[in-house]
């Protein structure tokens, strides 16, 4: 597990991390989404 804190990032930022760790279109799209939290459904 990773806390991953960006303080106002902008998209290039936020494609960055989703690159590295390998994160879902879908939980980078609500994470972009205003008032949004990314969600894990197992």
């Amino acid at each position: 597990m990773a806390w991953i804190g960006l303080y106002r990032p902008d998209r290039a930022e936020i494609s960055s991390a989703a690159n590295e760790f390998d994160l879902h279109h879908l939980a980078v799209d609500d994470a972009i989404a205003a008032h949004q939290r990314p969600e894990l459904e197992r």
